[in-house]
């Protein structure tokens, strides 16, 4: 039975893989203040300030998509154009007071461009100054976050666990773990049929995704088939972010006095 479970994590998990996921301030910063600090205030310790050459890279592959879903808008009027980012992990243009920021979309013939790359005709540009930016966060590929469920904090664990969990076993989880933007729990269930348990799983997760990705989505293939361990019945549930709510990733830890992180 073990072997059975191992073989599916290894066929489920690399098709579940996501990319980067980039979140934007709602609030200006000043270049001086302390952006790692209020990275981890806003959106949690798992997050770093974002890299030029990564966006750079990904915008000239695939569009702004990932932009639009951290906030951003090359228009400005659906979210910032503007986002403070490192270049080679500086802030500051040649170790001067410019931060470096990027800038989506069309510029103004006075804006110093050092870098550049475009999609479908619309252009990313790096630039650098002193005034207040947004900034531009992305979550930390190889950080785990592990919490037991009697312990766990932040909006999303918290529903995770008492919401989809709890509520519907009343066991909880064993460990809830964030990695690369997806949630893995390990929930132990008593009494219940194989099937019937993860079908009923299946149906509660399907409550927190987007309307949009619930008819093309495999349920059942996030969730494992149940094993015996230590005397009871286990499944596990393979979560990416994007699955939980209709809008943007956000912070763990992020509080219930940020009202960007309700669902």
């Amino acid at each position: 039975m073990r072997t059975t479970y191992m073989s599916l994590l290894l066929i489920c998990l690399p098709a579940l893989a996501m990319a980067d996921v980039f979140n934007i301030s709602a609030d200006r910063f000043p270049t001086r203040a302390d952006y790692e600090a209020e990275i981890r205030r806003i959106f949690g310790p798992h997050h770093d300030l974002a890299e030029w050459r990564d966006v750079k890279a990904r915008y000239a592959r695939e569009g702004g998509g990932f932009l639009r879903e951290a906030g951003m808008s090359p228009t400005g009027n659906n979210g910032p154009r503007n986002a403070a980012l490192t270049v080679d992990g500086e802030r500051f243009h040649r170790g001067g007071s410019r931060q470096y920021f990027l800038t989506w979309g069309d510029v103004h013939s006075g804006y110093l461009v050092h870098d550049r790359t475009s999609f479908n005709g619309i252009p990313l540009n790096l630039g650098s100054w002193t005034s207040d930016r947004h900034i531009l966060a992305v979550a930390a590929d190889d950080t785990t976050l592990t919490a037991q469920a009697d312990g766990v904090t932040g909006a999303v664990l918290d529903t995770l666990s008492k919401g989809l969990i709890s509520a519907g076993f009343g066991e909880g989880a064993d460990a809830i773990k964030f990695v690369s933007g997806a949630a893995e729990i390990s929930v132990a269930v008593k009494d219940r049929d194989p099937l019937a348990t993860r079908q009923a799983l299946a149906d509660m997760v399907v409550s927190f995704m987007p309307v949009a990705v619930r008819g093309s989505t495999n349920i059942l293939g996030l969730i494992s088939e149940p094993v015996v361990q230590d005397g009871e019945l286990k499944v596990k549930v393979t979560l990416p972010f994007r699955f939980l709510h209709t809008g943007n990733p956000r912070a763990l830890d992020c509080g219930d006095e940020n009202p960007r992180c309700k669902f």
